[in-house]
């Protein structure tokens, strides 16, 4: 199960990379910019509690902060939330990288997108969570519940 954009939207000469369970979206015209979209899971217990984790994860030396927290929807009615943040070098303040995350629910799955970048990404945001503002979720593949492949009635059947 992935997350798909719509391909129209995509600059060209966009183009996908996979590492394990993470693809890379890799963008011609912004080199720096690093996009990493998971693929679809069962959403934790406490969706709250693992974003703040991933929005917290730094490297050593530098801290988070936090910048606006917004809830959006995509085109075809997903709900996403996008966190924006920083890493800061913990002694000098100075700029470790920009970050847009963003965290998709749909139904009792999820995924999630990390754009990172080591300028600053206001400049390219509306244009970056565009792109993602059009995904939709596709099921298909593994198979993750047994629905899937049996048709379970969703109530028993009475006898008349």
């Amino acid at each position: 199960m992935r997350l798909v954009l719509d391909p129209d939207q995509l600059p060209p000469g966009a183009r996908w990379e996979r590492r394990g369970d993470v693809g890379r979206l890799i963008l011609p015209d912004a080199p720096e910019v690093s996009i990493e979209v998971s693929d679809i899971a069962p959403l934790p217990d406490d969706p709250s509690a693992a974003a703040r984790r991933t929005v917290a994860i730094v490297s050593a030396g530098s801290v988070v902060r936090l910048g606006a927290a917004t809830e959006a929807v995509t085109v075809e009615g997903w709900p996403f939330s996008i966190v924006d943040s920083e890493a800061r070098a913990a002694d000098t303040g100075a700029l470790v990288d920009s970050r847009i995350h963003l965290f998709y629910r749909f139904l009792v799955h999820g995924a999630r997108v990390t754009i990172t970048s080591p300028v600053a990404l206001a400049p390219r945001r509306a244009f970056l969570v565009g792109l993602f503002e059009r995904a939709r979720p596709d099921f298909g593949g593994e198979i993750v519940a047994l629905a899937q492949i049996v048709n379970i009635p969703l109530r028993p059947k009475r006898d008349a």
